[in-house]
């Protein structure tokens, strides 16, 4: 019992992560300010911190990164970070299905005291923020802002979420094993990675486990199919350098080719049995079809 009412109450004194961000010391020496500006269309807001911006990023690329001086450009810069393909949606037009910051390509700033220490590069999609990149100062490397950053940018899907209830998911960007800069990722939890083949999501702790002896592997786990329950239809093939379900190339074909194809196809479908539906089976060119 008395075990019992220890933990309640240590639950009811643990903080969240919102409690931590939004509860600020009134005696604290300096004040922490985090803005976001859309980067591409370029905002007014964006503009006027361009050059800014761009001091701060050469500044950690050459520090952090050892690049050379002359090849971190303005130009560099916009192509790498500022300029892409998505669309500017603003939140008037689609009031109640999008948050108010709207979707698309922005930068979140920090600034201490008025003076810009870091910049995250993020997309706001309609269910996720994508982290893309982040530099800092690396004056203030004490204070890990990376780490700081990440647990913000966390929060700040937190509260798009209170808008939008779809916008839920947090995407920190590749996550490989045997780079040591990269392992951070999977401190965050609960975590998922995703399998490079079916594209299904994974837990964090069960993939490690498997990438500890390989640098590459499928998280999924294979899906024994016996001969017998191979379906033909489901058996993949490369033809006219497209790959395709043999129910799409069946029907590409002309009739009086169909029969043989059927019996070929279905004859190494039974053969290969799982095999038939991760692998590509060649079909040639010259064989006739609408594609033709």
């Amino acid at each position: 019992m008395l075990l019992e009412e220890k933990k309640k109450n240590k639950n009811c004194n643990e903080k969240s992560l919102a409690n931590y961000i939004e509860d600020v010391p009134q005696e604290a020496k300096h004040a922490l300010k985090v803005k976001i500006v859309r980067s591409c269309p370029e905002s007014r807001e964006f503009k006027a911190t361009f050059k800014e911006e761009f001091e701060l990023y050469k500044k950690y690329q050459i520090v952090i990164h050892q690049d050379k001086a002359d090849e971190v450009t303005e130009d560099q810069f916009r192509r790498f970070l500022v300029t892409g393909p998505l669309q500017d949606e603003k939140y008037e037009s689609h009031i109640g299905e999008i948050p108010k910051t709207g979707l698309g390509a922005f930068h979140q700033q920090y600034y201490i005291d008025d003076h810009m220490v870091a910049v995250g590069v993020l997309d706001i999609l309609p269910s996720c923020v994508s982290s893309k990149y982040f530099f800092y100062d690396p004056e203030y490397n004490f204070l890990s802002l990376g780490t700081y950053s990440s647990l913000r940018e966390i929060y700040f899907v937190q509260t798009l979420q209170k808008e939008v209830e779809d916008l839920k998911y947090y995407y920190i960007g590749y996550y490989i094993d045997s780079c040591p800069k990269m392992r951070y990722k999977s401190q965050y939890t609960p975590s998922f990675l995703l399998c490079p083949e079916t594209y299904t999501w994974h837990p964090v702790e069960q993939c490690i486990k498997k990438l500890v002896n390989n640098k590459y592997c499928r998280f999924e786990a294979d899906k024994k199919i016996t001969a017998e329950e191979a379906d033909v239809n489901e058996t993949l093939l490369l033809f006219h350098n497209k790959v395709m379900p043999f129910k799409i190339y069946f029907a590409l074909l002309v009739e009086d080719e169909k029969d043989d194809q059927l019996k070929e196809i279905a004859e190494y479908t039974h053969l290969a049995g799982d095999c038939s539906q991760s692998l590509l089976l060649y079909r040639k060119t010259d064989i006739q079809s609408k594609l033709a």
